[in-house]
């Protein structure tokens, strides 16, 4: 076991900190919150109704693909990973929304299982003393954003975060290995392939991995490293390129869900990337402006979010952090200060600790800036995962293990408050997501009840139309320009599961069949 290094004393701190007793009592206490904060609502992020889809295809048998679409059932462009992990829940309990509670459960168990990793972590290779490590998981685990992706979405964060950390875990350890061992960059490959193979932001993971064994001239465990990975990513990279989906057949889809991930980075709008390539001006705009954000405001938005906004909206973040037009979260001069300075303390304890200057979380995090720094949607979902080393490079950074704890303390103290006030809505009246989600659920009866089993729906979130009604769907991708396309290939139904989004022009031609009270979502016939 590492030392401490000096000027960092092991303070064995109070009772409920120490060693792993103490962890297990505060994830004990934790799991509590996840509890209460549990809900049936999936779908909503759009990305997490299309993880439902394509588990459902494959517990039915029916391959990768969107099974929803009303056009060619293409290949996907998210990995495989999540959706098959998803894919024996989904055999077991077919019917939606009945197995979503049992989907969230997978990222819950994720979660706590990443926070242990960490936490083993840090008191046995980086110097961390039981207690503040304890600290760091707590505040790790009661982060609103990943309790929001965990108990309110079926989103893939957790269990990327999971593995992820696993894999920087694992790479470290062939350090501590003699340099002619093969099985310790063997283990750290399959991690690292599967981590890509549940998101594609994981090349930000293998870069570093491969950089770490480079700069520490493992010449021969690098080679063993990069060629289990390849190996590993190879039955994907073939199927993929066989079943790759033509323009024609992405475009006649529409949605984010059609197009591979460099095509979204080089789209000029998030909303239509089959519109070609951003101009460089373009491009480098939004490289400046999301890191940018980033310092100024994704920062603040993971270690004290409760500074952004009510309680009510406790983990939306995720969806309101961004750059202007994405989000409306964190625009204030002051939460903008906080954030930015909270990014200098974490760059401090970076550059600050010899030990983790060219350790794997710092290589990781340099390696995922400049990743999603062309990113045309939100870059907070990208970080994430990576706040267990966020939190343990502020506590570097603060260099004083009282006043490190006290910052510890302060952000699981707002953390605390923030899911109280949550819970307390959730139990008393109806937060926003929940009240989204039963807008959306009135959407999806009044569509079983009045379209036809055959009938097509262009919406907003095909996947979670699909889901929730069995109607085939395509996406909309600008609506004027597509409207007399669907007309002729049969499509009757428009639907918005956006609150107060704005109906179609009216000289397109539809009749207004159903909007919710609240939410204003709506659902539009095309006339002939």
């Amino acid at each position: 076991m590492s030392a401490p290094s000096p000027g960092w004393p092991a303070s064995p701190g109070p009772w409920w900190t120490r060693g792993r007793a103490g962890l297990a009592l505060s994830l004990l206490a934790i799991s509590v919150i996840y509890a209460l904060r549990m809900d049936d609502v999936a779908g909503l992020m759009v990305d997490d109704a299309w993880y439902i889809v394509l588990a459902k295809a494959l517990a039915q048998g029916e391959g990768y693909r969107l099974i929803s679409s009303s056009t060619s059932q293409i290949l996907p462009a998210v990995p495989p990973g999540f959706p098959a992990l998803l894919a024996p829940i989904a055999l077991a309990v077919p019917q939606f929304p009945d197995h979503v509670i049992w989907m969230k459960l997978l990222s819950v168990a994720a979660v706590f299982a990443a926070g242990a990793i960490c936490w083993d972590d840090f008191t046995r290779h980086r110097a961390v003393a039981p207690a503040p490590a304890t600290l760091i998981v707590a505040a790790t685990l009661l982060t609103p954003a990943i309790v929001f992706l965990a108990t309110s979405t079926v989103m893939a964060e957790s269990v990327f975060m999971l593995v992820q950390v696993a894999a920087i875990v694992s790479v470290e350890k062939i350090m501590r290995r003699p340099a002619d061992d093969a099985r310790a960059p063997i283990h750290a490959a399959i991690l690292a392939a599967a981590a890509m193979l549940i998101r594609s932001a994981a090349v930000a993971l293998v870069v570093a991995a491969i950089a770490y064994l480079l700069i520490a001239r493992r010449w021969r465990q690098t080679a063993v490293f990069a060629g289990v990975l390849a190996l590993g990513l190879l039955p994907w990279t073939i199927y993929a390129a066989v079943h790759e989906p033509t323009d024609d057949e992405r475009s006649a889809h529409g949605g984010t869900i059609a197009y591979s991930y460099s095509r979204l980075l080089t789209a000029p709008r998030l909303e239509d990337p089959s519109q070609g390539v951003a101009v460089a001006a373009t491009t480098l705009g939004r490289m400046a402006g999301n890191l940018t954000v980033v310092l100024s405001r994704d920062l603040g938005a993971v270690l004290v979010p409760a500074l952004y906004r009510g309680p009510d909206e406790s983990g939306l973040e995720v969806i309101s952090v961004g750059r202007p037009g994405l989000g409306n979260m964190g625009i204030a001069s002051g939460t903008m200060i906080v954030s930015t300075i909270l990014g200098a303390i974490m760059i401090i304890g970076w550059i600050g600790v010899a030990r983790e200057r060219l350790a794997m979380p710092a290589l990781v995090i340099a390696a995922t800036l400049p990743m999603i720094a062309p990113v045309s949607g939100q870059t907070l979902r990208y970080l994430i995962p990576l706040t267990p080393y966020l939190l343990l490079f502020s506590w570097h950074g603060l260099r004083s293990p009282v006043v490190g704890r006290l910052l510890l303390l302060v952000v699981i103290g707002l953390h605390a408050l923030d899911h109280a006030g949550y819970i307390h809505q959730k139990l008393t009246a109806v937060p926003q997501w929940i009240d989204d989600w039963h807008q959306v659920r009135s959407v999806l009866t009044w569509i079983d009840q009045n379209v036809p089993p055959d009938g097509t729906i262009a919406t907003t979130n095909p996947g979670l139309i699909y889901l929730g009604s069995n109607r085939r769907t395509r996406a909309i991708d600008a609506m004027r320009r597509n409207w007399a396309h669907w007309k002729a290939d049969g499509v009757r139904y428009v639907v918005s599961t956006v609150p107060g989004s704005e109906l179609p022009i009216k000289s397109l031609g539809w009749r207004l069949r159903f909007r919710s009270g609240r939410g204003g979502l709506w659902v539009v016939e095309i006339e002939d």
